[in-house]
């Protein structure tokens, strides 16, 4: 028989309640809210590995008495001491498609007790989650609960008609600054990993002040800068010569008058 640090090895001091992940059908493919209560009982705190797979955070938690990094494919949760800790975190997933078969494939923090919920999807649709009791359908979607094993999979079957899913993809950006006499420098490296769909563009907000003097990129057709509707805030808008796939990065160049030293200057921010 296997010992309950055996089925639950996340959790390293770590105590987990509450676990409920609540899907969410749409024509982009499938997004998730996770919740659940982290008791942590050692005073120098703990590390939980919440989330493995193809997936992108949609929002990034705001006030959380916790931190969470991205480690590869997984997201961690570190707890600086003890005590009770709410968590939520919101993401996509990446859905397989394999003719009319759509699958959803993570890797989720182990407990003893884990609810999935899943709304959105047409009445005649049939969910199956491996290893799970069997999702029951009511009103709001299917409910079931998971095995202990870490794996999540679950799978359903669309309607010849249904068009494939959307595009998402998680976006990143590194700068790297040069400050001369009289001006400043900045590259920005932003990185693009495509889940799912092909992307035939990028649009990126330019915050604050500083003149984008060359954009280089595979398959780049060509990039202009315009401003938004409120007539102050402006967007880097980007055209590939060819839908890209798997992962895509935008080398972004700009630069900035400065005056004479010493002075304090914010620099352009290039946000996905």
């Amino acid at each position: 028989m296997l010992s309950s640090a055996q089925l639950f090895p996340d959790k390293r001091g770590v105590s987990l309640k509450d676990f409920l992940l609540a899907g969410a059908a749409d024509e982009a493919g499938m997004s998730f809210t996770l919740t659940m209560t982290a008791e942590v009982k050692d005073k120098a705190g703990a590390e939980v590995k919440a989330l493995e797979g193809d997936l992108a955070l949609t929002e990034l938690p705001t006030g959380a008495a916790y931190e969470l990094r991205r480690e590869g494919r997984a997201y961690v949760l570190k707890f600086e001491k003890e005590g009770k800790y709410p968590v939520e975190l919101r993401f996509r997933a990446k859905v397989e498609e394999d003719d009319d078969l759509r699958s959803v494939n993570l890797k989720l923090v182990t407990t003893p007790l884990r609810k999935l919920t899943v709304a959105g999807l047409p009445p005649e649709v049939k969910l199956e989650v491996a290893g799970a009791t069997r999702p029951v359908s009511g009103p709001e979607g299917y409910a079931c609960h998971l095995s202990a094993d870490r794996s999540l999979s679950m799978q359903w079957k669309v309607a010849a008609e249904e068009v494939a899913g959307k595009l998402f993809y998680a976006a990143s950006s590194i700068a790297e600054l040069a400050v001369s006499p009289g001006l400043l420098r900045q590259s920005h490296l932003v990185r693009a990993e495509i889940l799912q769909g092909e992307l035939e563009g990028l649009e990126l907000r330019l915050d604050g002040e500083g003149e984008v003097v060359r954009v280089e990129g595979k398959d780049l057709l060509s990039w202009h800068v315009v401003k938004e509707a409120d007539g102050v805030g402006r967007r880097l808008v980007a055209r590939l010569s060819r839908p890209q796939t798997g992962e895509y990065v935008l080398l972004v160049s700009a630069r900035r008058s400065l005056g004479p030293f010493p002075l304090e200057v914010a620099p352009l921010r290039v946000l996905p």
